[in-house]
């Protein structure tokens, strides 16, 4: 009997065994069915994906060539994303510049052109040429215009210092005078470059602030886009754009300002940068002044043409010395002594006669005188 169920012992665990080590062999050889099955599912969704985006590469380059001839033809009323398509596609890379009244690498121009590059598959090098609080005079006598023409840019956003204009009390005039001749200097050295005039960001603290001439800061910037109708220069009104969105959306411009409410908070500063960013895509601005690859580029003068004076000089009366000639020789004159006619000789002939007597005396005297005659008769008795 005990062998008995020694031997059942024995045949129980052979069989625990074996189904053990078949459940093993079992889980394996499933494990490794279901990994090949997942694999096979993962390789099927992959090729489909590079099926998927060779054609979506083929429309992208479709719709990219179409963009480009479209803006060839049209480089007079274009939008500055598809400026910098056509860069992208001649250069490979874009290198953008901000310039004017604007804080280093403020954040809604940093968003904007993050979010262009990303959705137009752009290469982009930003650089930032900070002159916020000073005035257009001070860019001018200060050579502002160097580095940023000197930095190769592609395009260059020109912030307009025109709160700082009404600080100075520039004249109106003169402010946009002097905003364009920085835009002609910055031209000049930067020929291919494409300059946007892109007015600043609101600031509450100054609104309605008069200076000595009763303007404020936004006087001078409607002065420039209303100069701009006959320049017809690439130009954002930015600050008009935003003002126009919380009036659409029936907020107060307090709430996109910060606590000194001159500058932008963080929603103030995404509203401006989403506005910045649908002029980009949207605004047609005349690019002609930019970069060409092909085709003539039509010819650039300057904004602002230099007048030159003409100064009237009156010249004083000078004295001249006479100088004495000596007469010539052969021509001086001689005293000549005047002639003296002698007097005519008298030949005056004179008769007598006379007559003696006794008893009386009586005579007659005749003279006769050649040139003046005198004849005189004398009588004795």
């Amino acid at each position: 009997m005990k062998k008995k169920e020694v031997l059942i012992v024995t045949l129980m665990g052979i069989v625990t065994i074996a189904i053990i080590l078949f459940g093993y062999k079992y889980s394996a050889d499933r494990k490794e069915q279901l990994l090949l099955e997942g694999a096979q599912k993962n390789e099927q969704p992959a090729v489909q994906s590079s099926a998927e985006m060779d054609t979506s590469e083929a429309e992208k380059a479709a719709a990219l060539e179409k963009t480009l001839q479209t803006f060839a033809e049209n480089r007079g009323a274009a939008s500055v994303v598809d400026y910098l398509q056509y860069i992208q596609y001649h250069n490979k890379q874009i290198n953008v510049a901000f310039f004017g009244d604007i804080a280093e690498e403020a954040s809604w121009a940093k968003t904007a052109m993050t979010d262009i590059q990303s959705a137009y598959a752009l290469t982009m090098n930003l650089s930032y040429f900070s002159h916020s609080g000073e005035s257009s005079a001070v860019y001018l006598n200060g050579g502002y215009s160097q580095p940023v023409a000197a930095s190769n840019a592609d395009v260059i956003f020109y912030v307009l210092p025109t709160k700082a204009d009404q600080t100075a009390d520039i004249a109106r005039a003169q402010s946009t005078e002097n905003i364009f001749k920085v835009y002609d200097e910055i031209k000049a050295a930067s020929p291919n470059a494409l300059i946007v005039l892109v007015t600043p960001p609101p600031a509450e603290a100054k609104m309605n602030v008069l200076n000595s001439r009763s303007l404020d800061y936004r006087d001078y910037a409607t002065s420039l886009a209303e100069a701009n109708q006959t320049y017809n220069v690439p130009f954002y009104d930015l600050h008009a754009d935003t003002l126009q969105e919380l009036e659409n959306t029936g907020a107060a411009v307090s709430t996109i300002m910060d606590e000194a409410k001159l500058g932008l908070n963080e929603s103030g500063a995404t509203l401006f940068g989403t506005v910045f960013e649908k002029n980009l895509k949207t605004k047609t601005v005349n690019t002609t002044s930019g970069l060409y690859v092909e085709g003539e580029k039509p010819a650039m003068e300057s904004i602002i043409k230099e007048t030159v004076e003409e100064n009237t000089v009156t010249q004083e009366p000078v004295y001249v010395e006479p100088v004495y000639e000596a007469p010539a020789s052969s021509s001086e004159s001689v005293y000549e002594a005047p002639t003296i006619t002698a007097p005519a000789q008298d030949t005056t002939t004179y008769d007598t006669t006379a007559t003696d007597s006794t008893t009386g005396t009586s005579g007659t005297t005749t003279g006769t005188t050649t040139g003046t005659t005198t004849q005189a008769t004398t009588v004795v008795e």
